[in-house]
């Protein structure tokens, strides 16, 4: 038929390697920018896990030996006697539009060419067959796990989506018939999807005691404005904003040290005047929203727009001598051509940011204070992007390691243990600040909530940002830690959530930074990536940025569907508040206990449960809890109860943070 059809592609590499790929000798697994390879069960830098080892940037197909698409995601396992097929930008962006579940796919080693033989209608049927099985099988596990959502919308959708599944096969059948439609098929095809899409957003989890952040620049120009920003907020139930407070060397609010953002200075909020800051937090609290402003240390802007003319001595020094940085090492991450940063290793550079956040935190109520930035640029990881070298750094980093005054330390460093100790020495500077901050922060409130935007990968961020976090997080100084974890999939976020997890040790807590809204993903991207978080034990989440989803009307359906559905109050908030959302989601579920009878001695776990929420002070409340997990075992049985020590391990986690970090007040 005239819709069938084949596309080829350029494969770059088969199994690449460090010696046929040298230009991305640098890529986990050798891929390179732009690029699309093929990587079969038998190569030879495969994972333990039969992966290919890519990094999470780019988007892969999992090929059976039948030549079927089996699997899309950011990576994914390479099936024996099978081959993925995996690309990075240009070739992640062809994967993305022409394979789907259940595309037929070849491809030519000599040549270098991918085949894809498009067969709208038998793909179709094949990846809608996966994944209604796979819904059906994530509704029952959302019953199982006595989940709260709406059941019988959720069956209703699922008859609806078996009668179009069963109009699709019949209209397979008449395929070849004059009269078959191609638009009528597709259009079905959508209704299903759409169905499905909505049903995964029933079934996520949307817990009671959780941080929902995002992070937001300000931009509006009027309380109007603002109004409709925080109400779009509320109404998708977020709990928390960061909002860009000090950055491009301005601040958000009004100054006497130095001027007010470009984004607002023009703007005018009503009986607040032209104080944004005033504005929002005011207004923000209305609205059972928290503000936490958000900083940015040493990076102060782009050349082009923001170079306010610091003292020299205030500036970073790059390797060759420069203050401006360049195009880093080609490891980054993040591009940081022409940001000006100042020198972390200046006594009088701290001085000065603290004196802004000393006004900010004088004039200004704040719920938090959230520290971003915290940092060298990227390009260390290879001495000739490295930077740090002032005359200041390097004259006091001689005098520490008792180095002749006439060495010169970029010769020096050029030895491993004196490389050692130059990361240590710059380490130290940015810790330095962190404590500073701390101790800044808790001398006007301890209430205000300490958080830390960091780089998940804690070995990278040493190496290459001097930024030692978990040491921060050990020495009792941080709240909440936020790793930036912005994947496209959710694989790497599962792993940078576990590891946070781990790393806090219950000291701080652990909400993934996630940005799941990059140009063409799907808006269900953002339940995937919170359900990622939420999972693997993390009490939040933050998502940058508020843009995305003020200006998206599909993604503020998928969060008030989903994860957002219901009003969550902050884990970091006060105990009476905790207390009364845990037992309203636990009241919220007896009649499922009720359904599935698995009350033993349901006057019991009601006494025991008043006993609780009745709890005034932390230590009272973390015994009874404790207590109470032990006498339900007399009072519960079978699903019911596990939903139940579920729902109550996890507030205890959150019970015994909040306990730790009052010793450190």
């Amino acid at each position: 038929m005239q819709y069938k059809k084949e596309i080829t592609y350029p494969i770059n590499f088969i199994n690449p390697t460090e010696k046929t790929n040298p230009t991305a000798s640098f890529a986990p697994a050798f891929r390179g920018q732009d690029q699309l390879n093929i990587y079969t069960y038998d190569y030879c830098y495969k994972t333990k896990e039969d992966k290919t080892g890519t990094n999470p940037w780019g988007f892969e197909a999992a090929v059976n030996q039948q030549g079927i698409v089996i699997e899309l995601s950011d990576r994914v396992k390479i099936p024996q006697n099978g081959y993925v097929i995996s690309g990075n930008s240009k070739g992640h962006d062809f994967i993305l539009k022409n394979i789907e579940l259940g595309s037929r796919v070849a491809y030519d080693a000599n040549q270098r060419i991918l085949t894809v033989y498009v067969d709208p209608v038998s793909s179709t049927l094949y990846s809608l067959n996966i994944k209604i099985k796979e819904i059906e099988s994530r509704v029952a596990h959302a019953l199982d796990s006595i989940l709260l959502f709406d059941e019988k919308t959720v069956q209703n959708h699922l008859k609806e989506i078996h009668n179009k599944y069963e109009k699709l096969l019949s209209m397979q059948e008449k395929d070849n018939d004059l009269n078959f439609s191609m638009k009528a098929f597709l259009s079905l095809k959508e209704e299903i999807l759409n169905l499905i899409t909505t049903i995964y957003c029933l079934t996520t989890e949307s817990a009671s005691i959780e941080s929902r952040g995002v992070w937001h620049r300000p931009h509006e120009k009027s309380l109007q404005e603002l109004i409709q920003t925080l109400d779009i907020m509320q109404n998708c139930h977020f709990n928390t904003l960061y909002v860009e407070t000090f950055f491009n060397g301005n601040v958000a609010g009004i100054s006497s040290i130095t001027d007010t953002v470009e984004e607002v200075k023009d703007g005018h909020y009503g009986k607040y005047g032209k104080d944004y800051l005033k504005a929002l937090i005011s207004e923000a609290h209305q609205r059972n929203i928290e503000v936490h402003a958000w900083v940015e240390n040493f990076f102060v802007g782009e050349h082009i727009r923001f170079d306010k003319n610091y003292p020299q001595d205030f500036r970073m020094v790059n390797y060759d001598g420069s203050t401006m940085q360049g195009p880093g090492d080609g490891n980054s991450e993040i591009v940081e051509n022409g940001f000006i940063f100042l020198d972390p290793a200046n006594p009088k550079v701290h001085a000065y940011v603290l004196s802004i956040y000393k006004e900010l935190l004088t004039n200004y109520a704040f719920d938090g204070f959230h520290i971003d930035y915290v940092r060298y640029p990227n390009g260390n990881l290879d001495i000739q992007t490295s930077n740090g070298y002032s005359e200041y750094a390097m004259n006091e980093f001689k005098k520490m390691y008792s180095y002749s005054p006439q060495e010169d330390v970029r010769e020096l460093i050029k030895q491993e243990k004196i490389m050692q100790q130059w990361t240590t020495y710059r380490c130290d500077k940015i810790t330095l600040l962190v404590q500073e901050v701390v101790s800044l922060v808790r001398s006007f409130s301890s209430n205000c909530k300490i958080s830390m935007a960091v780089v998940p990968e804690t070995e990278y961020a040493i190496k290459n940002k001097m930024q030692d976090w978990v040491k921060w997080v050990k020495n009792g100084w941080i709240d909440i830690t936020l790793p930036m974890a912005y994947y496209f999939g959710t694989s790497e976020i599962e792993i940078a959530t576990k590891n946070l997890v781990t790393f806090n040790e219950n000291k701080a807590f652990s909400y993934t930074g996630i940005s799941p809204n990059y140009e063409g993903v799907p808006s269900i991207m953002n339940a995937y990536q919170i359900e990622a978080c939420i999972q693997n034990q993390a009490q939040g989440y933050a998502i940058f940025s508020l843009p995305n989803i003020l200006n998206s009307k599909s993604v503020q359906e998928v969060l008030k569907l989903g994860p957002n559905r219901h009003v969550a109050v902050t884990p970091h908030g006060s105990l009476s508040l905790i207390l009364k959302a845990y037992q309203q989601e636990l009241l919220d579920k007896f009649p499922y206990f009720e359904k599935n009878e698995d009350w033993i001695d349901q006057q019991n776990f009601i006494l025991r449960l008043q006993q609780v929420v009745q709890s005034n002070k932390l230590e009272d409340a973390i015994k009874k809890i404790q207590a109470f997990l032990q006498s339900a075992l007399h009072d519960l049985k079978g699903k019911s109860y596990d939903s139940f020590v579920k729902q109550t391990k996890h507030l205890l986690t959150i019970l015994q943070i909040q306990q730790y970090q009052a010793t450190k007040i």
